[in-house]
């Protein structure tokens, strides 16, 4: 699925780089959608965990996630031991997803299954998160920690488009399951 929203940012990052005589106007600060959004925030709440982002709102309560993602509405359900079953998109039946979260060690996973209809197998380890998920291959890797928590830059492929990606995990995070963690680190990336 094409993120329609790229083209207006990415319109307005070409008229931001032309060479006009014309006094700029102020513009606010454009998050490039190539980009998975940096910065997850975990509050427990009444409700349930809610985590957020920039393109990121959903609540873990006793039943799963539910909330919207890049992708539009999410609405997974605890499966069995390791599995999140449900829709992340528009509904359709194209949308399905089926996650299975294995712990791998040290409180990193994999994620594999599908989702939003699309087969893929994504792993985060301290050192790098890399895998096809969902329509786009990703390959990061840390480059630090800031006051936000561990920095992972590096690429993202959708197709043939190619766009550098960032991806900061909260400290917030390890206090979650390694299940619940990787599949909120799936809701983040998965475009």
């Amino acid at each position: 699925m094409r993120d329609f929203m790229a083209w207006p940012r990415a319109l307005l990052f070409v008229g931001l780089g032309s060479s006009c005589a014309a006094v700029p106007a102020p513009v606010a600060p454009v998050h490039n959608a190539a980009e998975p959004q940096p910065g997850l925030q975990v509050d427990k709440t009444a409700p349930g965990t809610r985590i957020s982002g920039p393109e990121l709102e959903v609540v873990r309560d006793e039943e799963g996630f539910h909330g919207h993602g890049p992708l539009g509405p999410i609405d997974l359900r605890e499966g069995s031991s390791q599995n999140f079953s449900g829709v992340v998109g528009s509904g359709l039946a194209a949308d399905a997803t089926d996650l299975r979260v294995d712990p791998i060690g040290d409180g990193y996973v994999n994620i594999n299954g599908l989702y939003a209809g699309q087969r893929g197998e994504l792993e985060v380890r301290s050192d790098r998160i890399y895998g096809y998920f969902g329509h786009c291959y990703y390959d990061l890797r840390p480059t630090g920690v800031d006051a936000g928590g561990r920095v992972y830059e590096g690429f993202r492929q959708c197709g043939r488009q190619a766009h550098s990606a960032s991806l900061t995990l909260s400290p917030d995070l390890a206090k979650l399951s390694s299940r619940d963690r990787g599949a909120i680190i799936a809701l983040a990336l998965g475009r």
